[in-house]
């Protein structure tokens, strides 16, 4: 399903939501199409949309977001890979600043990347993996702070098409019950 359509109907029947997405510009359009779906969006933006813990504490406790979702990208054109982040864990990044260099350190701790693999195949990994964290944390979040109500978890992939154009769809969805 496309995600735009998704995330839309999750408010319009009610739902809070919360998203990780890569930072990179090429998502600047994904995210400002989100952004536009309603009044009130938790997001939060890393190289890799690598889900960050205290974000939800405060997205859960605070704003009571009951849908989670976590989004990556893709796309090969005009000599560009992204994901950049997975890229550069590929390719080596000695180049890279000092403080994506320190990023890019932990990444490679928590996410199971294979070199053998493609590009593609690693930011799929790392979609699967990020949901796997975020269903994991979603549950203990919920009985660290009482909540009694169901969160939707979700994750998509954006296709970056061209520097403009993109196309994006859910790849993964649950729904988190409270005991």
């Amino acid at each position: 399903m496309d995600t735009i359509e998704y995330i839309r109907n999750l408010i319009n029947n009610g739902r809070k939501v919360g998203i990780f997405s890569c930072e990179d510009p090429l998502n600047a359009i994904f995210h400002k199409d989100v952004f536009n779906l309603g009044t009130y969006l938790h997001a939060h933006f890393t190289p890799g949309g690598v889900i960050e813990p205290y974000t939800l504490d405060l997205g859960l406790s605070h704003k009571h977001i009951d849908a989670w979702g976590v989004f990556c990208h893709y796309g090969e054109f005009n000599t560009k890979k992204v994901c950049g982040a997975v890229n550069a864990l590929l390719k080596g990044y000695g180049d890279e600043g000092k403080d994506f260099k320190k990023y890019l350190d932990t990444l490679k701790i928590r996410f199971p990347l294979n070199k053998n693999n493609l590009l593609k195949e690693n930011v799929m990994s790392l979609i699967k993996s990020e949901y796997g964290f975020l269903l994991k944390n979603i549950k203990e979040k919920q009985k660290n702070f009482g909540l009694k109500k169901d969160v939707i978890v979700f994750a998509g992939i954006v296709y970056n098409l061209s520097e403009m154009n993109y196309k994006s769809e859910i790849l993964f969805e649950s729904i988190v019950k409270w005991q």
